[in-house]
C-alpha cells in the first residue's frame, strides 16, 4: 500500500499537476520575469488559431512525424526480416542496430551536424567521390527538415527492429508450413501470414512513434535552431521560443495545450483505424 501511494503521489506531482498548471496558465498573461499573471481568457487561443505561424509549425510537425514514422516502420521491418532469415549472428546484428537508440540524442545530433557540414562533412565528400554535386544540407531550407528526418530514422530504427524481431519470433512455423503446402510463394506468405501475425507489434510501433515524433525537439534545437528561416520550426520549437526566449509562458502554455489536443486526436484516429483494419 505505501508503494502504491508513493507511485500515485509521484504521478500526481510530476505528471498531472504540470499539465493542469499549464492548462490554467494558458488563460493568463503569464510572464514570470515581469511578475505578471493576469487573466486573459481565450485570448492566447484566438491569437494562435489566427496566426499563420502556428499552422506552419503544425504542418512541419506533421510532415516530420509522418515521414519518420513511415520510414522507421518500413525500414525497421525490412531489417528485421533480413536478420530473422540469418542462421547465425542474429544477436550481433540486433545489438548493432539497437546501439544508436541508446546513444544520447545530443551526441548523435552533433555528429550528424558535422556529417552534413557543406565544407568538410562526410555527406558531401561521399557525393564528390561518386561525381555528384555537393549540397548545403542543413543550410538549405528545402533540405534541412529532410536531413533531420534521415538522422532521426538512422538513430531510432533499431527500436523498431528489436520489436519486429520479437514479433517475428512469435509467429508459429506451422502457419508458414501450411501456407507452403497450399502453394503460397514467399510474397503471399509475407502478406497473408507475416503481416497479420505481427499487426499488434506494428500498431505499437506506429502509435508510440506518432506520440514521440509529434513532440520532437532535441535534434532540431541542436542541428538547426528552427532554421534556416522557419523551415524546421515545429510547434514544440515554437513553445520553447515563446517560453524561454520571449518568456511569454501564457502563449507557450496555450501552444502546449493545442499540441496536446493534436497528439491525442492523431493517436486516437490511428488506434481506431488500426483496430478496424
Amino acid at each position: 500500500m505505501p508503494v502504491a501511494i508513493g507511485v500515485l503521489a509521484f504521478y500526481l506531482t510530476f505528471m498531472v499537476f504540470p499539465i493542469a498548471y499549464s492548462l490554467v496558465g494558458s488563460f493568463f498573461d503569464w510572464r514570470p520575469l515581469q511578475g505578471r499573471f493576469d487573466f486573459h481568457g481565450l485570448k492566447h487561443y484566438r491569437e494562435l488559431l489566427s496566426d499563420p505561424a502556428f499552422y506552419r509549425g503544425m504542418r512541419i510537425n506533421l510532415t516530420f512525424m509522418a515521414g519518420v514514422v513511415i520510414a522507421r516502420t518500413v525500414i525497421g521491418l525490412a531489417i528485421a526480416l533480413a536478420i530473422a532469415s540469418l542462421r547465425f549472428g542474429v544477436q550481433f546484428f540486433r545489438t548493432v542496430y539497437f546501439l544508436p537508440v541508446v546513444a544520447p540524442m545530443i551526441a548523435i545530433s552533433l555528429l550528424w551536424t558535422w556529417i552534413y557540414d557543406p565544407n568538410y562533412g562526410l555527406a558531401n565528400q561521399a557525393l564528390t567521390l561518386i561525381g555528384l554535386p555537393t549540397l548545403r544540407w542543413l543550410r538549405d531550407p528545402d533540405l534541412a527538415l529532410l536531413g533531420i528526418m534521415v538522422m532521426t530514422v538512422w538513430k531510432e530504427v533499431g527500436y523498431a527492429v528489436v520489436i519486429f524481431l520479437a514479433a517475428l519470433a512469435g509467429v508459429p512455423r506451422s502457419l508458414y508450413e501450411a501456407a507452403t503446402i497450399d502453394g503460397a510463394n514467399a510474397w503471399n506468405r509475407f502478406v497473408h501470414v507475416t503481416l497479420p501475425s505481427i499487426r499488434p507489434a506494428t500498431a505499437f510501433i506506429v502509435v508510440t512513434s506518432i506520440i514521440t515524433y509529434l513532440q520532437t525537439f532535441g535534434q532540431i534545437f541542436i542541428m538547426t535552431r528552427g532554421g534556416p528561416g522557419t523551415s524546421t520550426t515545429t510547434t514544440v520549437y515554437q513553445i520553447y521560443d515563446e517560453a524561454f526566449v520571449l518568456f511569454d509562458f501564457g502563449t507557450a502554455a496555450a501552444l502546449s495545450m493545442l499540441l496536446f489536443v493534436v497528439v491525442g486526436v492523431v493517436t486516437i484516429v490511428t488506434f481506431v483505424f488500426g483496430r478496424r483494419s
